[in-house]
C-alpha cells in the first residue's frame, strides 16, 4: 500500500533524531492528505505507528514520479520542522533523489515550498544573560534594536532572493492563506479576488506580480512577528511576540493590564 509506505517513510525520518512528537504527527496528518488520504485515513495510519518507531521504511510501491516528488517535499517538511536538516535525516533523502533522478533546481524548489508550508518562523532576540543581570537597560535596548535590524535586513533580503526564482505554487504558499496545506486553490482564489487584472497578464508579468505580492506579505508578516517594546514595563527593546521581556518577564505583545 503506497500510503502505508509514505507514512512509514515520514515516521522513520521524524524518529531519526528523536521520538516522534505531537507537531510531527500533526504535520504528517496534513501531508498524507496531499497523497489523497482523508483526515480519518491519515489519523488511523499515524495512530497505528509503533512507539518507539522501529520499522525499516521502503519505497517499493512508489512508482509515480509525481508522488516521489511529493514524498520528497513532505520529507523536507518533517526534516525542517525543528529548524534544521539533521545529518540523521540525510539517508532518507538520497534514495528518493536517486530513484526519481531529482535535479538540483527541483530539489531547491521543493525545499522552498516545504519551508513556506511550515511558515518562516521569526527568530528570538537573544540578549546575553550577563547583560540582563547587569541591569544596564540602555545597553539591553541597544543590543535588541541592533539585532532586530540585522534580522530584518538579512531575512527580507532572503525573501527577495528566494522569490526571484519561485514558481507559481511556491508564491501562493508564501501568501499562506488558510491552514498548512499544499493545495493552493484557496490561496489562488483569494489572490484573484483582490487582483482581477492577474488573469489578463502574460505568464511572465503574472508571475512577477505574484512574486511581488508574496514578498510584501512575507515582509509584513515578519515585521508583525515582533513588538517594538514591552507593553508592561515599556522597555524600548524589540522582541518576538510571546517571548519574555528581559526586564519584567512578561510576554511581548501581550496587552498591558490597566
Amino acid at each position: 500500500m503506497e500510503l502505508q509506505e509514505v507514512v512509514n517513510y515520514l515516521a522513520a525520518a521524524a524518529a531519526a533524531d528523536a521520538p516522534i512528537d505531537g507537531r510531527e504527527r500533526d504535520l504528517m496528518d496534513h501531508l498524507l492528505q496531499d497523497f489523497g488520504a482523508t483526515h480519518n485515513e491519515a489519523s488511523k495510519l499515524i495512530s497505528a505507528l509503533p512507539e518507539p518507531f522501529n520499522l525499516t521504511p521502503t519505497i517499493h510501491s512508489l512508482e509515480s514520479r509525481e508522488n516521489g516528488l511529493k514524498l520528497l517535499r513532505a520529507l523536507l517538511v518533517i526534516s525542517y520542522c525543528d529548524g534544521t536538516f539533521d545529518a540523521e535525516e540525510l539517508p532518507f533523502l538520497e534514495p528518493l533523489v536517486d530513484k526519481f533522478q531529482v535535479r538540483a533546481d527541483e530539489l531547491r524548489r521543493l525545499k522552498q515550498q516545504a519551508l513556506y508550508f511550515l511558515g518562516l518562523r521569526a527568530p528570538s532576540i537573544e540578549i546575553p544573560q550577563e547583560l540582563i543581570a547587569s541591569g544596564d537597560w540602555d545597553k539591553v535596548c541597544e543590543v535588541a534594536q541592533t539585532q532586530y535590524k540585522n534580522y530584518l535586513r538579512d531575512y527580507q533580503r532572503r525573501f527577495e532572493q528566494e522569490l526571484d526564482s519561485a514558481d507559481e505554487e511556491a508564491c501562493y504558499m508564501a501568501l499562506n492563506v488558510g491552514p498548512p496545506t499544499f493545495d493552493t486553490t484557496h490561496a489562488r482564489n483569494r489572490f484573484l479576488q483582490g487582483n482581477p487584472d492577474f488573469l489578463h497578464l502574460d505568464d511572465a508579468a503574472g508571475l512577477q506580480m505574484l512574486r511581488d505580492n508574496a514578498e510584501k506579505r512575507l515582509r509584513d508578516r515578519w515585521e508583525a512577528a515582533y513588538s517594538g517594546r514591552c507593553n508592561f514595563c515599556y522597555l524600548e527593546a524589540p522582541g518576538r511576540r510571546r517571548d519574555p521581556c528581559p526586564r519584567c518577564g512578561k510576554e511581548y505583545g501581550e496587552a498591558a493590564h490597566r
